[in-house]
């Protein structure tokens, strides 16, 4: 019984939760979350009613923005480099590829020309095997009748083996024109196999070319990502580091202007977002990029730079806007 009771307990210690209660944890924990994130809004909501964080905010988008606009013209130039790099890759084996080609055609045509000076030579001989045969059998014939070159009996007894040289001349006159034809057959089935056998190693070497090709491209492809990779570490990098010293900065200014909007300096505010999507950001975007217009040469924007009366009245977050004005409320100056 005691055994039973404790297999019992073992049992139900490796129980998992109910479903139900994982899902309860899961909303409680978004809940959680969906709460801070609504705090971090209310609390920029008051932080943008101090100028002075307004203008801090204002210099912060710049910073964003200098970093996004860097970011993009440089990986635009790491992609026209290596669009270059694939372009000159590829120019430069079509060039390869064009003189191979050639250089094959030329091949081809130098062997063409040499297998037809070939079978030209062999009907030469062929020509002159005839003549040569046609001649002797002529004599041979007049032997065996008795007579000499110039139709005078000769008076020579004709021998069996005389007679059998005769047969065997005129049988290999009778034959020669199929043999002279098998032999033309024969040196054309030679030079065939042998163009063949050339054209096949002219296409292994333009696929080795055209390997070669991709590889080269493959490699330009994964330098660029690599380049890239790289560059979103970097990139990463410095997003860090700009975000911490916007948290100091942050901290420093509500710290000092913070308690008439009740915020202390380690209350959380949202916090600038990378991307320059629609949203509260986009008034400071375009505020942002007005100040950089006045002077393009301005590294950063400073802490008394007036706020134009202009871009407050026209850009408004909800009910608030940059320098203090409030649903209807005169803007703050700034001296």
């Amino acid at each position: 019984m005691r055994r039973h009771h404790s297999e019992s307990g073992s049992r139900n210690s490796t129980t998992p939760e109910p479903i139900e209660t994982v899902r309860e944890s899961s909303e409680s924990d978004e809940a959680i979350t969906q709460d801070r994130i609504a705090i971090a809004s209310i609390n920029l909501s008051k932080a943008l009613r101090i100028p002075e964080y307004a203008l801090l905010r204002t210099k912060h988008t710049q910073q964003r923005n200098r970093l996004l606009r860097w970011d993009a013209k440089h990986r635009t130039d790491l992609v026209a480099a290596s669009d270059r790099r694939r372009k000159d890759v590829s120019q430069e084996f079509d060039r390869l590829h064009d003189e191979l080609v050639e250089k094959h055609a030329a091949i081809i045509a130098n062997v063409e020309d040499k297998h037809i000076s070939a079978e030209a030579d062999l009907r030469t001989a062929q020509d002159t095997e005839r003549r040569n045969t046609q001649t002797a059998l002529k004599h041979m014939e007049a032997y065996c009748r008795g007579e000499s070159a110039n139709g005078e009996p000769h008076g020579r007894e004709v021998s069996e083996q005389d007679r059998r040289e005769l047969a065997k001349a005129q049988r290999l006159r009778d034959n020669m024109d199929i043999r002279h034809e098998s032999a033309i057959n024969v040196l054309r089935g030679e030079q065939n196999q042998r163009i063949r056998l050339r054209m096949q190693r002219h296409d292994q070497e333009l696929e080795q070319l055209q390997r070669r090709r991709e590889r080269e491209l493959d490699r330009t492809q994964r330098d660029l990502d690599t380049e890239l990779r790289e560059w979103e570490a970097q990139i990463a990098r410095k997003k860090a580091v700009l975000e911490r010293w916007w948290q100091i900065e942050t901290q420093i200014c509500l710290k000092k202007h913070g308690q008439p909007m009740d915020l202390n300096f380690d209350d959380s505010l949202t916090p600038l977002s990378w991307s320059r999507g629609p949203g509260i950001d986009t008034t400071f975007d375009n505020f942002a990029d007005e100040v950089e217009s006045w002077d393009d040469e301005a590294e950063d924007v400073r802490e008394d730079t007036p706020t134009p009366p202009s871009i407050i009245d026209r850009t408004t977050l909800d009910a608030v806007t940059i320098g203090g004005a409030i649903d209807g409320c005169e803007p703050v100056q700034q001296h």
